[in-house]
């Protein structure tokens, strides 16, 4: 049965994957020859807990903060 993997197809399928997160997504696309970016987005764009909290410590440093901040202002402004 194609549908059934064993843990070291799984781990090897998410190395692969945590891997393929760290190159350009529109580079990605065109390497993996996709014909559209929802295709590749969806296959190799998993969200993990470390990388949700490491993003959310991105927009929380203090440069982000000032930047988002920036956006704020402007578009109050307008």
């Amino acid at each position: 049965n194609p549908s059934v993997t064993t843990n070291g197809e799984k781990s090897a399928e998410a190395i692969v994957n945590q891997r393929l997160q760290t190159v350009d997504p529109r580079t990605l696309q065109d390497i993996m020859g996709h014909a559209s970016m929802k295709m590749t987005m969806e296959l190799y764009n998993h969200v993990t807990d470390e990388r949700l909290t490491n993003e959310i410590q991105k927009l929380n440093s203090s440069k982000n903060m000032h930047f988002l901040n920036s956006i704020k202002i402007h578009k109050k402004s307008k």
